[in-house]
């Protein structure tokens, strides 16, 4: 799981630092990627339990730090 707003988060902190490198969400291999929307800050994937997707639930798990 990871959103689009995180990954553009990313890549500011990147330029700030004068890197070259410009990440995309798919980098990161995640199984469902957030679309960017102001209403979900940086990061708030990292405190996401559950997504719902049609009817269905699905439980959010955290096996990593966050890395920001």
């Amino acid at each position: 799981l990871v959103s689009e707003n995180s990954v553009d988060d990313l890549n500011l902190r990147l330029r700030a630092k004068a890197s070259p490198l410009q990440m995309e969400a798919t980098r990161f291999r995640p199984n469902i990627i957030l679309q960017r929307t102001p209403s979900l800050p940086p990061y708030a994937e990292d405190a996401i339990a559950g997504i719902m997707i049609g009817n269905q639930v699905f439980n959010v798990r955290h096996q990593f730090p966050a890395f920001h």
